[in-house]
């Protein structure tokens, strides 16, 4: 019987594992995670303070009833290193596991910014135990400075509204999501989450932190200092490569793949946050299910293709949710802006006429895969 070793425990490594299971029933999965195992669903952790919701609440299921429903085995662990000339996986504590085929599945961390706080007033949403740490010091009336404008950062500031405790956006950027949305659109998210109660500083140029016996004074800029309890960073992620890098498996963003998911070595794949497609790196859920299906397909039988269509990027900002897909080029491309009547919508077309990307935005924002079905071009 093959036996494939699946490091991470996310999303990416149960899709990959219950298709293996689904093609093969007698091949042996072996999960290493240093997270517990739990099944969770990662993108509902910035909005989880809205629905009440606790780390342990988050979980949908166990790794008993996990071990059970993909006749795998869970070995509780972190990985150190990978000898692929003896096809084994080193962990921490001097464990070997010997594999036909190894998935990495990684994930991605958060993008490390210097503070001057101690690590206890340091939070990011990045895992369960990362969210259970943020909401047990959660108290309402506090004020949490959220470091970066992105898609978690805006989710995340507006989640916390929800919990009664006051976010401070602050980023280098000059409106949020500035690298997905244009500016009319950004400006307006910005709007209607500051009348939430976000209060934002944007364009910063320099930031430094200062602590005291009431929390914490921010400087931003040439800006009045501003008070804050805690810090919530959400500047990006970065893909957990560096197991791979050290194994001499070739990086670039993160571990780069050919087009059925394999590596620069026989026998080892990778998919998720972790992994760098042909078409770049991905860091979203939709890509999984593909890539997992292609992986699982090339580890039981034939190599096969991955084939990911158009995906529309979903911003699950309750006050104006935005989705949005943009073209894969912006070679002879045009862009409509329209007004709706509760949102926006901004469409992309080719020299043809033809719909070609999207930006979604309010009441629009639920015709997106809609579109996306009317767009020829996969990625």
């Amino acid at each position: 019987m093959k036996k494939t070793v699946i490091i991470g425990s996310g999303m990416a490594g149960y899709s990959v594992a219950r298709e293996i299971r689904r093609l093969d029933v007698e091949h042996v999965i072996t999960f290493v995670t240093d997270e517990g195992g739990g099944y969770y669903y990662k993108p509902a952790i910035s909005n989880a303070l809205r629905m009440r919701k606790t780390a342990a609440t988050l979980v949908l299921k166990e790794v008993s009833r996990l071990s059970t429903e993909l006749s795998a085995e869970f070995v509780l662990g972190e990985a150190e290193n990978v000898d692929i000339a003896n096809k084994t996986v080193v962990l921490k504590d001097a464990t070997d596991l010997e594999y036909d085929n190894l998935v990495l599945a990684t994930g991605s961390r958060p993008r490390k910014i210097a503070l001057a706080a101690p690590e206890n007033h340091v939070f990011d949403v990045n895992s369960l135990a990362q969210y259970g740490r943020l909401r047990e010091h959660l108290q309402e009336g506090m004020r949490i400075a959220v470091i970066g404008s992105g898609m978690i950062g805006c989710e995340i500031a507006e989640d916390l509204i929800q919990h009664g405790v006051k976010p401070l956006v602050i980023t280098p950027d000059a409106y949020p999501l500035q690298r997905m949305l244009p500016i009319e659109i950004g400006t307006c998210l910005q709007r209607i989450l500051y009348e939430a109660g976000v209060e934002w500083y944007c364009g910063m140029k320099s930031m430094e932190v200062s602590a005291d016996s009431t929390g914490y004074a921010i400087s931003v800029d040439e800006l009045a200092p501003v008070k804050a309890d805690a810090f919530l960073v959400a500047a990006g992620q970065v893909p957990r490569a560096e197991l791979a890098k050290a194994a001499g498996i070739r990086t670039s963003v993160g571990i780069v793949v050919d087009e059925c998911g394999l590596t620069s070595e026989p026998n080892i794949y990778a998919l998720g946050d972790c992994a760098e497609y042909k078409s770049g790196w991905l860091p979203y859920i939709a890509p999984i299910s593909f890539a997992s299906k292609a992986v699982a397909l090339s580890i039981t039988g034939e190599a096969t293709k991955m084939a990911f269509p158009p995906m529309p990027v979903k911003l699950k900002t309750h006050l104006y949710p935005i989705s949005l897909l943009p073209p894969a080029s912006l070679e002879d491309v045009t862009a409509e802006l329209e007004a709706t009547e509760g949102g926006q919508k901004l469409i992309y077309k080719d020299k043809y006429g033809s719909i070609c990307g999207f930006v979604l935005a309010g009441d629009v924002a639920r015709e997106a895969d809609a579109i996306a079905k009317t767009i020829t071009v996969a990625i």
